[in-house]
């Protein structure tokens, strides 16, 4: 019960033809509020989303994938758009998704602040794909997270960077076991810091890691 299937339940499609917005926003609108369910379960599937999903004040969320080979969401709106804004969302989980941007998308999911309960801090994305956007993750230079681990993620074909980390308030982003290939930085940052462990870089156009 406390799992929510978001085409049985939100009447997502996954067929890669259908635009799944309605269904994702209103399942991320509900997921770990006061009677629903605290994780989104993801079927095998690709699912089409043309707009931004915003994700709102939310503490101890996770949005679940069933095997990020067969579970994609897939951009296929304006150019250079966010895929997803996490607003003041503390201590969630992101695993097993593909973010594919089509080679459109600008950011697949963007970790904030603009409104809301929470500090932005204590996420974990495990186990994702993240290829053909300009940046994969990115913390925003107002409140971009205090902390957050990345673990068993693949960067493909980022044409900005991988990791972009923004905030000063961003000091501990640890980042383990990760793959970066053919993106132009591997990680990037612009204020605050981040560690990285035991992680493989590929062909990094033009640096794998800078500090600026």
């Amino acid at each position: 019960p406390s799992w929510a299937n978001v085409k049985s339940v939100y009447g997502a499609v996954g067929n890669g033809v259908a635009d799944d917005i309605a269904a994702l926003q209103q399942a991320l609108n509900e997921v770990a509020t006061p009677g629903h369910a605290t994780v989104l379960y993801f079927p095998t599937g690709t699912y089409r989303i043309t707009q931004t999903l915003n994700f709102n004040s939310r503490l101890g969320a996770t949005l679940a994938g069933e095997d990020p080979l067969t579970t994609i969401i897939k951009w296929d709106g304006p150019a250079n758009a966010v895929m997803m804004f996490a607003n003041s969302v503390a201590y969630s989980r992101w695993t097993r998704l593909t973010w594919d941007g089509s080679g459109k998308a600008g950011l697949a999911v963007h970790h904030g602040y603009t409104s809301g309960a929470y500090q932005v801090t204590g996420n974990l994305h495990t186990d994702e794909i993240f290829q053909d956007l300009s940046q994969g993750l990115a913390a925003d230079p107002a409140n971009g997270g205090d902390s957050h681990t990345i673990v068993r993620c693949h960067f493909l074909r980022c044409s900005d960077s991988g990791i972009a980390v923004g905030s000063y308030n961003a000091i501990d982003w640890h980042v383990w076991d990760s793959f970066f290939e053919d993106c132009k930085y591997g990680l990037r940052s612009y204020a605050g810091n981040f560690h990285v462990y035991r992680s493989l870089f590929l062909r990094s156009t033009n640096a794998d890691i800078l500090c600026s």
